[in-house]
């Protein structure tokens, strides 16, 4: 198992996005380019991520130490359920009214949670 900090996964994450949310995208876990048809986070091809997706891409295709607190910072930083942590960042990213600004405020509540704890 592939060992991550939570922190640097989130951090990682945010970058994928680009400074402007230029490869933030809604309703797709990875797509190609912004309105391009979805591929998986581990492809070649993909360009452009969700929240969920961003995190997935940054770890790579094995399972991580340090998924499972990133996605939990995040669902506490959006008040989400702790609980249901991925399926809560999920409903988030793509709600209509959740804009990139939203989702950049997120990840870096989120990294201030774990690095103050």
């Amino acid at each position: 198992m592939k060992r991550m900090k939570s922190v640097d996964i989130l951090k990682g994450a945010l970058k994928k996005f680009g400074r402007n949310g230029r490869n933030w995208i809604q309703g797709s876990y990875a797509r190609q380019r912004k309105n391009g048809d979805g591929v998986g986070v581990h492809e070649a091809s993909a360009r452009c991520f969700c929240a969920v997706g961003a995190m997935q891409s940054v770890i790579g295709p094995l399972p991580a130490v340090g998924l499972k607190k990133a996605r939990w910072a995040l669902a506490k930083a959006i008040g989400g359920q702790l609980n249901d942590s991925e399926g809560s960042v999920l409903r988030f990213n793509d709600r209509t009214t959740t804009t990139f600004k939203d989702v950049r405020r997120a990840f870096r509540k989120a990294i201030r949670i774990l690095e103050a704890a």
